[in-house]
């Protein structure tokens, strides 16, 4: 049965609708692996920031903090050649972190501000207040994705294949105000043995989890260590600073802060991790965790 192109979900931490899974798995697919999302669309009046572009769908916000310019301009890219307007924002100190902007064109559900970003995308410009140039590569053809009626992108779309031996620890964990807290992400730890045979040299071990109450002035630090080490930190994507004025909204309409850990590692080994957190604020809590692999 095809699937509506308009129905909206959460998905991967964000809300989006059909149409929008299509198009970012496709750049995910162009670009060999997956992108950290932040914001997606129908958040109106999410962040202030946003100027009403993602009040609507078809709009979303990569995080880009930690990564190559090379690496940048490769999600651009990809994006664009997926029928997204797309802009690399770098940081702004109280303002934005770095991170790449992107609207989908012909997403009949974007707001009246993202489609005055798509008409400026489409004249040259950086989609900003002051009608810049456009810097970054563009296609020849700019044009929007033709919708597939909702079938998944074709096997190996991010390069990875997710684990279907999902680890959760639903119960929420209380932070302590200066202090560092070890999570408690499943009985066992954060432990993995990945399969022979599978095909690749490296995997990335991801967690996943919520923040509950910071407020805009609040932070959280979030770090992966190896097990029983307190000092060495775990490969790329190894930590996470999240400031309190980067919320998104809930299905329940409250705010919350996600955050996403992910280790690479040589194949072939169990992996053994662990989280720790810190935050400069009291009754700070973290829920919904969640930890998998990816190869």
């Amino acid at each position: 049965m095809a699937k509506k192109k308009y129905a909206r979900s959460w998905w991967r931490g964000i809300q989006v609708d059909n149409y929008m899974i299509f198009g970012l798995e496709t750049a995910e697919k162009k670009a060999g692996f997956r992108f950290r999302y932040t914001q997606g669309g129908y958040n109106a009046g999410g962040v202030t920031a946003s100027a009403g572009t993602h009040d609507g769908g078809g709009a979303v916000d990569i995080d880009v903090r930690g990564m190559s310019r090379a690496t940048i301009n490769k999600i651009v890219n990809s994006l664009r050649k997926s029928g997204w307007a797309a802009w690399y924002r770098p940081y702004i100190a109280n303002l934005w972190i770095a991170h790449i902007h992107a609207i989908q064109l012909g997403n009949a559900r974007a707001s009246s501000g993202a489609k005055h970003q798509i008409r400026e995308y489409k004249a040259g410009r950086n989609g900003l207040a002051n009608y810049g140039p456009d810097t970054h590569w563009r296609p020849k053809k700019i044009k929007a994705l033709k919708w597939n009626g909702g079938k998944t992108v074709a096997k190996g779309t991010t390069g990875m294949k997710v684990s279907q031996k999902k680890k959760s620890w639903p119960k929420a964990q209380k932070l302590k105000k200066n202090k560092w807290v070890t999570l408690k992400v499943d009985k066992t730890g954060i432990t993995y043995s990945f399969p022979k045979n599978h095909g690749s040299a490296y995997g990335n071990i991801v967690i996943e989890g919520q923040v509950n109450n910071l407020s805009e002035n609040g932070r959280i630090v979030v770090q992966a260590f190896k097990k029983h080490n307190k000092t060495k930190e775990i490969s790329r994507y190894k930590k996470r600073d999240i400031p309190g004025n980067q919320s998104m909204v809930g299905a329940d309409g409250r705010p919350y802060h996600r955050f996403e850990l992910r280790w690479g590692r040589k194949l072939g080994n169990q992996n053994r991790g662990r989280v720790r957190v810190w935050t400069n604020e009291s009754g700070i809590t973290i829920s919904h965790l969640t930890s998998y692999y990816e190869i």
